[in-house]
């Protein structure tokens, strides 16, 4: 119901499942996903906290309950969580670039040094890079290197570029033919059969 924007019918659902099972961790999770999809950050931290007293290890978890924090300004609440998230998965590059969007960082910072050692991993995925060269261009910018704040940047974009399949010749056919639909069609027959209705 939550897929078909039907809001109150998937909240009732999840308030149904909870009377049935309260440690049901997905339904709990899901209804917090519920929650922050309609702005209402505070009762979605309230039900991601429900869900990791069920299992603190939980990352996904993790990082919706530090987004949300973030959405709503508290951002130390927002980084511990975030640190809790890379100490169970070192690796996870969209916590490294949830870090970078809370960090202001400085020469010789260690998280800087930990993303740029993981960048170098050959065993990280392309979105990870992808994540990762973001949150290092946003860093070197951050300590006034601009040279190497745009190189991470480029990097970033060559790579997600090559994951997309966006083809500008394909936009141009497809509005070569609205057009020549369009033109194909007489609007003054369209007008006077609207006004004459049979």
């Amino acid at each position: 119901y939550k897929a078909l924007n039907n809001i109150d019918l998937a909240e009732e659902l999840y308030l149904k499942i909870n009377k049935i099972d309260s440690s049901y961790i997905q339904a709990i999770y899901n209804y917090g996903n519920l929650k922050k999809q309609i702005n209402d950050f505070k009762s979605a931290i309230k039900l991601y906290e429900e869900a990791l007293k069920i299992n603190n290890k939980h990352t996904t978890i993790l990082f919706n309950l530090a987004s949300a924090y973030q959405s709503i300004g508290d951002f130390k609440k927002s980084k511990e969580y975030v640190s809790q998230i890379l100490k169970i998965n070192p690796e996870d590059a969209s916590a490294h670039k949830l870090m970078s969007s809370l960090t202001v960082y400085k020469e010789n910072d260690n998280h800087l040094k930990e993303m740029e050692n993981l960048i170098k991993n050959k065993k990280i995925t392309n979105e990870q890079k992808i994540d990762l060269s973001f949150s290092l261009g946003k860093a070197y910018e951050d300590i006034g290197n601009f040279k190497e704040s745009f190189n991470y940047l480029k990097q970033g974009n060559i790579l997600k570029k090559g994951n997309t399949n966006y083809n500008i010749k394909d936009e141009k056919n497809l509005f070569k033919n609205i057009k020549k639909i369009f033109n194909e069609i007489n609007l003054k027959d369209i007008k006077e059969s609207s006004k004459n209705p049979q």
